[in-house]
């Protein structure tokens, strides 16, 4: 801190603050600009500026936003072209410089070229044209090569330079044809049917493979592969074709339709044949190898000869004969001696078994036997628990029937009128002056006659005739079915 309270920042410090800002104020931001100085790092990330007529913006398209599809369809990241580019600004703090990480990219107007390429490239694919599976394999080892390119200019003297440095022995044929401009398209197509049709299986010079080559350029200038006449040709060779057209960076309907693509005419030569120096090394090494099998396989069967001639069976042969039948002999007896051992265990298994057998017997009969003893027990005492029990039963019953007897009431003072036919009166209603009643009581009965009947409430007025206190029987179970 200084005197005054102002805080002294670190360089980092500072950087970290102005990464902060700059990161919170354009953490989403779309810019158009010219591409201009694009590099791509063997990482795959591309690096490269955005340009106006003022300033410049340092961009960087990592390998992983490429992946995720950051780059729009027929996009090209090439000098000169113009796009729209979305992404968020950060400082990188080792250098101090700020630049914009690309999420997207997409070009300010597809032009109608691409869209011609696309397509035309939806179409083809959609009838199997670039399948890989579909394609003639590359030889291993080609004989003859036919090369579709312009009589002038690098792409036939770098092709011819690398084949035949790297494999002298291998043939060569041009087919000159004109790689751009009017009626390129048809001279290209017919040369790839010329060697298909003259230079097939069974001609006089049979071709193994076709490269389809030309130089670099604009769109404009390679359009000649991306036309439908020179894809279907390609496509359709019987023979295996390698397509190199323009830079590293250049792709073309024909690349895909070929059975291998190749960035530079150079390329296109090594893929083709191989090393001849190294076949010669391959080639030598398999013959020492196969000498040292032989050798060894010669010195492995010359020791096995010595040791057989060595040996007393070939100078006595009749022993060999002689130690087998002593070996018959040898097993015989074994076999003998097997076969009884194995019927003396067979008795002593059998006598074993009928041991246990009488002692699994006996043990049956007996706990049959118990088991029978224990039924008749149970047998014996079922009647005299079961009388006890319905005893016991009836008893409960003659508690519950004299507890249920209607006439027990009368012990505790309640009396029952009857009219002379036996009925129970319930109600003065029920009777009328001069009916007699006789009346139960707990130790006898009383006959009396209704003289008056009152209200609701009947005053009975009884005139005592006759007192007749019989002996009751007593109110048992017994008593009440007499009663």
């Amino acid at each position: 801190m200084e005197d005054n309270g102002t805080k002294i920042l670190s360089v980092s410090e500072l950087t970290a603050q102005i990464r902060q800002v700059l990161q919170a104020g354009f953490s989403s931001v779309w810019v158009e600009g010219e591409i201009s100085g694009v590099t791509t790092t063997t990482a795959g990330h591309t690096y490269f500026t955005l340009k106006d007529e003022s300033a410049v913006l340092n961009a960087v398209l990592f390998v992983g936003s490429r992946r995720a599809g950051a780059v729009a369809s027929g996009t090209l990241l090439e000098n000169g072209q113009r796009v729209e580019v979305f992404g968020e600004i950060s400082v990188y703090a080792p250098q101090g410089k700020y630049s914009l990480n690309v999420r997207k990219i997409r070009g300010r107007g597809i032009g109608e070229l691409m869209i011609r390429f696309e397509e035309l490239k939806q179409k083809l694919a959609v009838e199997g044209l670039f399948e890989r599976e579909k394609k003639p394999q590359l030889p291993p080892l080609p004989h003859r090569i036919g090369v579709i390119t312009s009589p002038t200019g690098a792409v036939i003297h770098d092709i011819l330079k690398v084949t035949l440095r790297r494999y002298p022995n291998v043939q060569i044929r041009l087919a000159p044809v004109r790689v751009q401009g009017e009626g390129s398209a048809e001279s290209v197509a017919h040369a790839i049917a010329y060697f298909n049709e003259h230079c097939g299986k069974g001609s006089e010079w049979e071709a193994d493979l076709l490269i389809v080559a030309r130089g670099g350029g604009s769109m404009e200038d390679l359009w000649t592969f991306n036309e439908e006449i020179v894809v279907r040709a390609v496509a359709g060779s019987r023979i295996p074709v390698i397509s190199s057209v323009g830079h590293q960076t250049d792709t073309t309907l024909c690349d895909y339709a070929a059975t291998r693509r190749a960035a530079t005419p150079s390329e296109a030569a090594e893929i083709a044949v191989p090393r001849k120096q190294e076949l010669e090394f391959q080639v030598a090494k398999l013959a020492r190898s196969l000498h040292a099998i032989v050798e060894q396989r010669v010195s492995t069967f010359t020791a096995r000869l010595s040791t057989i001639r060595a040996s007393v069976f070939f100078r006595h042969p009749e022993r060999i004969t002689e130690t087998h039948s002593q070996r018959i002999d040898a097993l015989e007896m074994q076999m003998g001696k097997a076969m009884e051992k194995r019927a003396h265990l067979l008795h002593r298994r059998v006598t074993d078994l009928s041991a246990r057998l009488s002692i699994l017997r006996s043990q049956w009969v007996n706990g049959e036997r118990t088991r029978l003893a224990r039924l008749q027990d149970r047998l014996t005492q079922a009647p005299a628990q079961r009388i006890e029990r319905y005893r016991q039963e009836v008893v409960n019953l003659e508690n519950k029937v004299r507890l249920l007897n209607p006439l027990s009431i009368l012990d505790r003072g309640y009396s029952v009128t009857q009219r002379a036919d036996g009925t129970v009166v319930r109600s003065v209603q029920e009777v009328q002056p001069g009916d007699e009643l006789t009346t139960r009581l707990a130790d006898g009965t009383l006959t009396s006659t209704v003289t008056t009947r009152k209200g609701t409430k009947t005053t009975k007025e009884t005139k005592e005739t006759t007192i007749s206190i019989p002996s009751l029987p007593s109110l048992s179970a017994e008593g009440d079915a007499n009663g």
